[in-house]
């Protein structure tokens, strides 16, 4: 938490994996408490984001984030069946860009969706959802698999033993595609840059520029970035920046 003369703001970081507290041997902790308070402090300075269509230009956290809900939720057959998605009955049509090819894999070590099995019995897998732009498939769970004629993808979760089964996601992510994130960024004239859910809004000649010494004055309330970081931390991921127009 930091106070200012504009106000109180807050800051967070988190790390999580799944296993153990041998997660915590290669995590520095103060590390983490540091990235957090400089995030408060930053955002005493931010000013709101202007309001408007832009082009986005997303690291793989962010860029994440946004394709799970904004996409995969809907991939998954239960929502599918009752109509509550846009993407029912459109299995082998473009759907997206063609840069795009959407994942699910349960299969991924450590990793937070990662199970050995699903809350039904079935293993985990790989899945690939959307590949080049057409959807490919939905996400299942047993009694929707039996009821289309299908095999289950491993995606039936409970929220308890209390609790029935339903299709959920378990890792989902956008692969990477061929351009380098720092292209990607000196290539978008005007836009907003975002890295792990914090976004600056960032002028034309600006946002050309990788030069950390050059970086954008903050515009958001959210946690804000220079470019530079957004491309250098959009290389480290496994998942690589996105540019959505």
């Amino acid at each position: 938490i930091a106070a200012g003369d504009t106000g109180m703001q807050t800051g967070f970081e988190s790390v999580a994996h799944t296993e153990g507290f041998e997660l915590f041997d290669g995590v520095d902790v103060e590390e983490l408490a540091r990235r957090a308070a400089l995030r408060a402090i930053a955002k005493l300075a931010a000013r709101p984001a202007p309001s408007g269509e832009v082009p986005v230009v997303l690291a793989g956290v962010s860029g994440g984030v946004l394709f799970h809900d904004a996409c995969g939720h809907g991939l998954e057959a239960d929502l599918v069946g009752k109509g509550a998605s846009v993407y029912r009955g459109k299995v082998g049509e473009l759907v997206a860009s063609p840069l795009v090819t959407l994942i699910d894999d349960g299969t991924m070590t450590r990793e937070w969706g990662a199970i050995g099995i699903d809350d039904e019995g079935h293993a985990s897998q790989r899945n690939v959802l959307i590949e080049n732009g057409v959807l490919t498939d939905y996400m299942w769970d047993h009694i929707r698999s039996v009821k289309e004629g299908r095999a289950p993808s491993g995606n039936g979760r409970r929220q308890s033993y209390e609790h029935l089964p339903m299709v959920r996601m378990t890792n989902t992510f956008v692969l990477n595609g061929t351009d380098e994130p720092d292209d990607i960024v000196r290539a978008t004239e005007s836009g907003e840059a975002c890295s792990e859910n914090a976004c600056v809004k960032v002028s034309s000649q600006r946002m050309r520029s990788s030069s950390p010494s050059s970086a954008p004055r903050q515009r958001s309330r959210r946690d804000c970035i220079s470019p530079a970081r957004v491309a250098h931390r959009a290389s480290d991921s496994s998942r690589s920046a996105t540019c959505l127009r």
